[in-house]
């Protein structure tokens, strides 16, 4: 438990101050992974599953498509100016403080996990019969988006 928090506080902390757009993708994602990995330390399969895909694939395909759709320098470096930085720091002073208030209120304690060992098999089985025109529709689209970006992308490289 206490590793995830590590690589999570290391690679929030890394992609704040690192100047270079790949690497604060790649660092996003570890970000992103690591925090599944507390869901998944926590029993909750479904949630970690979700935050795999949606988050950790998904925004990171995003970001993706926005360096590869932006002009950028040929060492792929971009400005970075820390005029927002005290304030950036006050705003993450205040939200810990907060969770911190409101995790200290819980009455829920670490040792009462709810078991739903039941649930992602039931969001699966709903997915792939209820649900499986609207699935199949999503993948479809997003298909059609990485065509358009990879085209978009190769067409403002030659102009």
């Amino acid at each position: 438990m206490y590793f995830f928090g590590l690589l999570i506080f290391l690679s929030g902390l890394t992609l704040i101050f690192t100047e270079n757009l790949i690497y604060a993708a790649f660092l996003l994602a570890l970000c992103l992974l690591s925090i599944a990995g507390f869901y998944v330390i926590y029993n909750a399969s479904f949630l970690a599953v979700i935050q795999i895909l949606i988050y950790a694939a998904g925004i990171l395909i995003l970001i993706a498509f926005g360096i590869m759709l932006t002009k950028r320098s040929p060492e792929g470096k971009v400005i970075v100016g820390y005029h927002l930085l005290f304030f950036g720091s006050l705003v993450t002073l205040g939200m810990a403080l907060l969770i911190y208030a409101l995790v200290g209120s819980s009455t829920i304690g670490p040792h009462e996990i709810i078991h739903t060992t039941g649930q992602v098999r039931e969001i699966g089985i709903r997915f792939l019969t209820q649900y499986i025109l609207a699935f199949e529709l999503i993948a479809f689209l997003l298909l059609v988006v990485l065509v358009g970006a990879s085209y978009l992308g190769k067409k403002s490289q030659h102009a």
